[in-house]
Parts: structure tokens; C-alpha cells; sequence
């Protein structure tokens, strides 16, 4: 899935935060995610997303 331009992103040490903390933490460093991006995570870190899907967006909708 191709995220475009339609979120954020954040790289961090993996089993630092759970999912309910990533969505309730204020302070973790988002960057807008790009159309064709590349993440540079290594071992031991995690990806996270946060996204809006746009339904219907790119399929003649």
C-alpha cells in the first residue's frame, strides 16, 4: 500500500511504546511521510504510521 502524502511517520526502539501509548503520547516525533519513501529502520527499531485512508480517492469515486 502506498501511503503518499496522507500520514506521518516515527521511527523508535521496538517494545518501547505499546500501540495504546503511541496513540495517546503527545511527544513522539512525527514526520509527514512522502509518496515513494524510504523508511531507515535497522534491527531493533520500529516503524510507526499514522494515516487518514481516503476512500474512493484515485479510484474514479
Amino acid at each position: 500500500m502506498a501511503l503518499q502524502d496522507w500520514g506521518d511517520y516515527s521511527i523508535g526502539a521496538v517494545g518501547q511504546l505499546t500501540p495504546e501509548q503511541v496513540a495517546s503520547t503527545a511527544d513522539i516525533a512525527w514526520a509527514p511521510t512522502h509518496a515513494a519513501a524510504m523508511y531507515p529502520v535497522t534491527t531493533g527499531d520500529s516503524l510507526r504510521l499514522h494515516w487518514t485512508a481516503q476512500v474512493g480517492v484515485g479510484h474514479g469515486r
